[in-house]
């Protein structure tokens, strides 16, 4: 969950910790975050790819991060 920088923040850190993917909550959404049923996800990867997961209920974010995950095994 990022405030300030998110993009920014999220590509540094996946660049830092040599991840294959890093998922951004973005909090500046005003459908994101805590005490909200719904979040903001996107997902950038090692190949460059940013993928919008769009506005979902937690669950179904969570899905569709699990998803993503799978299909870069």
């Amino acid at each position: 969950a990022e405030t300030d920088d998110g993009e920014k923040n999220a590509k540094d850190k996946l660049q830092r910790k040599n991840l294959d993917m890093i998922a951004l909550n973005d909090l500046t959404d005003k459908y994101s975050g805590f005490g909200k049923d719904t979040n903001h996800i996107y997902l950038y990867k090692k190949n460059g790819d940013k993928v919008d997961l769009g506005v979902e209920s937690k669950q179904k974010s969570a899905c569709l991060i699990l998803d993503e995950i799978i299909n870069i095994l």
